[in-house]
């Protein structure tokens, strides 16, 4: 990481749906997903995937209690 490189607020985001106690293989486009900055979608905004620096997955489901996810791999095709 160089010196003069800029962290930003910039994210980008595709919800998916899982069921407990199910294996699901999700396969996330590229091309769906939803860039924001500063919690504000910027929907001419496209991912290049080679600068991905972090993956991240929130529970948004808003259900208190407890919860567990299995990661098994994550690729870029």
């Amino acid at each position: 990481m160089g010196a003069s490189r800029r962290l930003s607020n910039n994210m980008y985001q595709l919800n998916f749906d899982t069921k407990s106690g199910q294996y699901t293989e999700v396969n996330l486009r590229v091309d769906k997903v939803v860039a924001h900055s500063c919690c504000r979608p910027m929907p001419n905004w496209k991912l290049t995937p080679y600068q991905v620096q972090s993956v991240g997955i929130l529970v948004g489901d808003k259900k208190p209690g407890p919860f567990e996810i299995l990661v098994h791999s994550i690729e870029v095709q």
